[in-house]
């Protein structure tokens, strides 16, 4: 009776193992079908995808050949324009009158009053203030000296094409003369 127990048991166990694994073969048959189906999935997107970057890459690069057409006809409107001003300049009889030398950079007015030979101009002593920190220079390109700080005021009544000769400074709020040459870069300042 003992054995007939054990033997049923068994069986029993048995059985159910077997409907276990008859299950997990039928769940792995399951996944392989659902990864077949994501595989062909994913390559008819593949495709799709790979049309359309075609299809926005052709369109970039036509876009870009019209900015590229529209740059050279802005670019010609431009050149076209600046030979009809000149010209129109060259036939006017009227001469352009700048009564001052104007310093685009800085915005400052410099009234020429004269002109050596080595391009110092003079003009009437003004005061100006430093916009920002300067390098201050023995000459014009020369050797550095010092660096002023930002708002810093001085007197000059000299210039060339991009730099200021500092004539004097405040100290203090006092003036005093300068007894070196002392030159900054024109950019660097703004008339008082």
């Amino acid at each position: 009776m003992r054995y007939l127990i054990i033997l049923f048991i068994t069986i029993s166990l048995g059985a159910n193992d077997i409907k276990r694994v008859e299950y997990i073969v039928e769940d792995i048959e399951n996944l392989k079908k659902d990864y077949r189906q994501c595989i062909d999935l994913l390559n008819l997107a593949n495709e799709e995808n790979g049309c359309s970057e075609t299809k926005l890459l052709k369109k970039l690069q036509n876009e870009n050949k019209n900015q590229k057409k529209l740059l050279r006809k802005r670019e010609k409107e431009i050149i076209s324009l600046n030979k009809k001003y000149k010209r129109l300049l060259a036939k006017s009889k009227v001469k352009p009158y700048l009564p001052t030398l104007l310093n685009e950079k800085s915005n400052t007015k410099f009234s020429k009053v004269s002109d050596n030979k080595n391009g110092i101009y003079k003009f009437k002593a003004s005061a100006f203030r430093l916009i920002s920190d300067a390098k201050i220079y023995n000459k014009p390109n020369g050797l550095l000296l010092d660096v002023w700080e930002k708002n810093r005021s001085f007197t000059s009544g000299e210039r060339t094409k991009n730099w200021i000769k500092i004539t004097g400074y405040f100290v203090d709020k006092i003036w005093r003369k300068s007894k070196e040459d002392y030159w900054v870069r024109d950019n660097k300042v703004i008339q008082r």
